[in-house]
């Protein structure tokens, strides 16, 4: 039987299977749960770079939910209602592929 750290170890996971990264470096996760953007159905993200004006941007959020979703906006150009509408699970593997781009140097190619 699991204990609840062995829950909590297994949801603070990405799921590798749901991650691709191209030859530049971008990163697209593919949503379990499509989403509506602006009227059309959104299957997977695809992530830019968080940025140092990313960080700066997102500091003025008065919690730590409202800072998830403007930096998942900012890095992915999704609207802040569509990422409303996001299946929980969805929304916690994306803030994982950004917590990656915090923890993890990527080459840069030269």
């Amino acid at each position: 039987m699991d204990t609840i750290q062995t829950i909590v170890d297994e949801a603070m996971k990405l799921d590798e299977t749901l991650i691709s990264v191209d030859a530049e470096g971008n990163t697209t996760l593919k949503l379990t749960c499509p989403v509506i953007c602006d009227g059309q159905p959104v299957s997977e993200l695809k992530f830019r770079r968080v940025t140092a004006g990313d960080l700066k941007a997102v500091d003025t959020a008065k919690t730590e939910q409202v800072k998830a979703q403007m930096m998942l906006s900012r890095v992915t150009g999704m609207s802040v209602p569509a990422i409303d509408m996001m299946d929980a699970y969805d929304f916690n593997q994306a803030n994982r592929v950004i917590g990656n781009f915090l923890l993890k140097r990527r080459p840069t190619g030269g």
